[in-house]
């Protein structure tokens, strides 16, 4: 079988033809974590949600889901959601906020120096828990016969954490952290660790949230 990239340039997003094992890396923590923190009374707010393949996945398990990856700015026009300025978050977000957020694949498109800014943000919109995962710097190359990346990295990404850089930034900066990885073991087969590994596909971090 031939090598193929996994989101083809110059756009990152899932294709009609983009392989299943990279497909699946991206569905899979929806799945875990969905089905980990979610709830018939439970709300949920997924940012950076992308084309929003994973509401399938996510409808049926929790009361309500809204689902974010623009928002409209009257005067700079359409702008990413992530602004590391609470005052700039949606007013509704901040005095009603979430049971649970969900932000995957994405932090790492942000400059550094704003990410404590930015994961503060999410957790004020959010009353009980925040959950955000990351590509591993260090896991592998491939699933199964298809690159991870096309040649091995993503041009999009301007902020990778390696499994210690992610466990340190965050025991850092904020309170009670827990982490897990994701662990690819070939033919479909996904697994979700307790704890970061240096082969780990994703990198996750649960925070308390800040919102009341």
């Amino acid at each position: 079988m031939s090598k193929s990239p996994s989101l083809t340039e110059p756009k990152e997003r899932i294709e009609y033809d983009t392989p299943w094992p990279i497909v699946d890396c991206f569905e899979f923590p929806y799945k875990y974590f969905g089905y980990e923190y979610g709830g018939s009374d439970k709300t949920l707010l997924d940012i950076a949600c992308g084309e929003n393949r994973q509401r399938r996945i996510l409808d049926p398990l929790f009361a309500e889901v809204t689902s974010a990856d623009k928002v409209q700015d009257r005067t700079k026009g359409h702008r990413s959601i992530f602004k590391a300025n609470i005052e700039l978050l949606p007013k509704q977000w901040v005095e009603k906020p979430f049971d649970v957020v969900f932000s995957f694949e994405t932090i790492e498109h942000i400059a550094g120096e704003k990410h404590v800014d930015i994961v503060t943000d999410l957790q004020i919109v959010s009353k009980g828990v925040v959950v955000i995962g990351s590509i591993n710097r260090t896991g592998p190359s491939m699933l199964d016969d298809y690159e991870v990346w096309k040649d091995g990295k993503n041009p999009y990404h301007v902020a990778e954490y390696d499994h210690e850089a992610w466990e340190d930034f965050f025991r850092k900066h904020f309170v009670k952290p827990k982490f897990h990885c994701s662990i690819y073991t070939g033919r479909g087969r996904w697994q979700m660790s307790y704890g970061l590994w240096e082969n780990g596909v994703c990198n996750y971090v649960v925070l308390p949230g800040l919102g009341k």
